[in-house]
């Protein structure tokens, strides 16, 4: 299923880079809508061997989120419609393919049944959308995403066993206790706890 996406990515980069207000923004993350609804929903539908259509997006909310990139709300398992909400902070110029990722893993949301989450079927169709349109959609996306808003965060902590490093904005009990917890990744509790700012 070749998806010729040279145009798309031609007329996204100024887009974002002249995307200084919330109704730029908006329309940025319509543009990626239009350009993938169609493919998505015949790659889907072909995937999962079932008819998939998106559902119709009522609104999208920009928040300010540096934790979590983006949201699909869906009201009820039958309904037709759903709510998406990006963070303002993915909208900088060079980030075109990280804010094409985020919305792509919401609109993958949006196609499935309500209560699937991160299932198997999300799994099948974020590989398939990743393998045949060259996208880099993952469960959860990277710190880097956000790299200029990586500012807002005031406390990073690193794992002094795998150097892990995890960043906070406000100084919660891993900030303060840092002894009482352990690494979920290589179970050390020896932290290095920096004030960013």
């Amino acid at each position: 299923m070749a998806l010729d996406m040279a145009p798309f990515w031609a007329e996204l980069s100024p887009a974002l880079a002249r995307a200084q207000d919330d109704a730029a923004r908006q329309a940025v993350v319509a543009m990626i809508l239009r350009a993938f609804t169609a493919p998505m929903e015949s790659l889907l539908s072909q995937t999962l061997c079932r008819p998939v259509a998106l559902r119709r997006v009522e609104a999208c909310r920009l928040t300010r989120g540096v934790r979590q990139y983006g949201a699909c709300t869906i009201r009820r398992p039958d309904d037709g419609a759903c709510r998406l909400a990006i963070s303002r902070n993915l909208f900088f110029p060079g980030n075109e393919r990280n804010l094409v990722d985020v919305v792509c893993h919401e609109m993958l949301h949006a196609c499935l049944p309500a209560a699937e989450g991160h299932g198997p079927l999300f799994h099948k169709g974020l590989a398939a959308l990743n393998r045949v349109y060259g996208l880099r959609i993952a469960v959860h996306t990277a710190e880097s995403a956000i790299g200029e808003a990586a500012g807002f965060y005031r406390y990073k902590v690193t794992c002094g066993g795998c150097g892990h490093t995890f960043y906070y904005l406000r100084a919660g009990a891993l900030v303060r206790h840092p002894r009482r917890y352990r690494c979920a990744r290589c179970g050390e509790n020896r932290f290095a706890v920096e004030k960013l700012r």
